[in-house]
């Protein structure tokens, strides 16, 4: 299955079309990034980072419309807290997290060095490459280093993008992360 015929696409687009039209900085990230970035794979859910603020909430939970749950109070909280929410695709049962970012530097960096790429008529903003295989990394470190996928998502980005990618940025990233060796790592 090809990106032009999931309902993760159709489901991220549209949240994206949101998100663009209340002017709010946002990239996807996860295994939809690595999949875009690196090797294609499947996936039960996609991530997107976006900076929502309290007086987004009504107009973003509005104009996502029935085809979509989302509660407004999850969105609230989760601006508050800078968490996660949850909002379900509802035509295919399909999730999609939305992190609220902390402020920081790490976070601030990948929003701003998204890159824009075409599907079909929209555009979507997905993290770097370089960002993808670090939070890969980080990923697998906080899960125990025990999931594969995502040593796996890591490596496929490397090996799709290793003659482009930023390297000084890439070590900088890993470091503020704290992952440094296992980039230096995937890297050899």
């Amino acid at each position: 299955m090809s990106f032009a015929q999931s309902d993760a696409l159709t489901a991220v687009l549209r949240v994206a079309a949101v998100l663009d039209g209340l002017a709010v900085t946002y990239a996807v990230g996860g295994s939809f990034a690595s999949s875009v970035q690196g090797v294609f794979r499947t996936t039960n859910d996609v991530d997107v980072v976006a900076s929502l603020r309290e007086e987004h909430v009504v107009r973003f939970v509005e104009q996502l419309g029935d085809d979509f749950y989302v509660d407004a109070d999850m969105v609230r909280d989760a601006i508050q807290r800078r968490s996660e929410f949850n909002v379900i695709y509802q035509p295919a049962i399909f999730k999609i997290d939305v992190f609220v970012p902390r402020l920081d530097l790490v976070a601030r960096r990948e929003l701003a060095r998204a890159e824009v790429f075409d599907f079909g008529d929209q555009q979507l903003r997905v993290i770097s490459a370089e960002d993808v295989i670090v939070q890969k990394l980080h990923w697998y470190r906080l899960g125990g280093e025990v999931a594969q996928r995502q040593w796996e998502d890591a490596l496929g980005v490397v090996r799709t993008r290793r003659d482009r990618l930023d390297l000084a940025y890439m070590r900088e990233t890993a470091e503020a992360l704290g992952v440094s060796e296992l980039l230096a790592r995937l890297l050899s």
